[in-house]
């Protein structure tokens, strides 16, 4: 069973959101909050599989929220969604800093909330599923020193096998750029074969451009042993088409804890920022002719021009 927890401060909101989450599958609980302070306290005995919460809630806003959900050891890894009218990407990024995996314009369409909610589902599963077959590599090893080695092949294969189940795209490079694994996702999407990148550098296989940005991006990894979260990339496949990619960067730990390595993840969002496109398009232009409409009117700004001492305005 999936538990969803929903926090709003809209009676209304929180019952189209229960309504819709319950229909992802038939076994999901759902558990909504009017007050996000009330939702922080029952959160860690509820144990959910994905959080949905409004952005602009009075006394605790979505970012502050979500920093706090952050903050608890038990709950660092549930997946969360934010639900925002604000179409300004500086709530878009406030949310992201503080954690957020995903985001949906309000109002919300109920195909999109479902798509993005059983894909975060989905990759909660495949988390817990790692998180089980580590406790189990553990109580193996601490029953029999005998088996260690083959105990870590088992797992280092499963583990591989998961990982290329994932609908994202992962990989793993080393202090000088070159890759030590990248998941079947991504190597499909770049049209190469997975066992042949190990050992490759970044611009070989995503290109000079890319490349240099990865390793870049790869370096403040390597200095500050902190992730880099949710940035958004451009990748172009190996059809030619280019895709984008809400990305992560996370220092590899070895045994001792020391980085031995920057694991990069990435989800596709293109189809997210198409949609966000037409939205903005639809809100901004007349629906039968196309032209901007008054909302488009209004945002633009007015300028004085002083032409031969008389003050023009007009706007652009």
């Amino acid at each position: 069973m999936s538990t969803i927890v929903i926090v709003d401060d809209q009676p209304v909101n929180r019952t189209i959101y229960a309504k819709i989450a319950s229909s992802i599958k038939d076994d999901v609980c759902t558990r909504t909050f009017g007050d996000p302070r009330e939702a922080l306290e029952a959160l860690v005995g509820i144990a959910p599989d994905l959080i949905i919460t409004d952005y602009q809630m009075p006394g605790l806003n979505g970012a502050s929220f979500i920093r706090r959900v952050r903050a608890k050891p038990a709950l660092a890894d549930i997946p969360i969604i934010v639900i925002t009218v604000f179409e300004d990407k500086a709530f878009r990024l406030r949310a992201l800093d503080a954690g957020a995996n995903d985001f949906l314009l309000s109002p919300v369409d109920p195909r999109e909330f479902v798509t993005r909610a059983r894909n975060l589902l989905k990759l909660r599963e495949q988390q817990m599923l790692l998180a089980i077959r580590a406790e189990l590599l553990e109580r193996k090893l601490q029953r029999s020193q005998q088996s260690l080695q083959q105990a870590v092949r088992d797992s280092s294969e499963r583990l591989a096998q998961v990982i290329d189940a994932v609908p994202a795209m992962i990989s793993a490079t080393d202090q000088q750029g070159r890759f030590l694994f990248m998941n079947a996702y991504q190597a499909a999407l770049m049209g190469i074969d997975p066992s042949s990148v190990t050992g490759s550098d970044a611009a070989e296989i995503l290109g000079a451009e890319n490349g240099a940005r990865s390793k870049a991006f790869d370096q403040l990894v390597w200095r500050d042993s902190r992730s880099i979260d949710s940035f958004e990339d451009e990748v172009t496949n190996h059809a030619g088409e280019r895709r984008v990619f809400l990305t992560t960067k996370s220092a590899l730990k070895s045994a001792s804890n020391h980085t031995i390595g920057v694991v990069t993840s990435s989800i596709d969002i293109t189809s997210r920022k198409a949609a966000e496109r037409h939205l903005q398009y639809m809100a901004h232009h007349d629906s039968v002719t196309g032209l901007p409409n008054r909302v488009f009117l209004s945002c633009g700004r007015r300028l004085h021009v002083r032409a031969g001492g008389t003050a023009v305005s007009r706007f652009i």
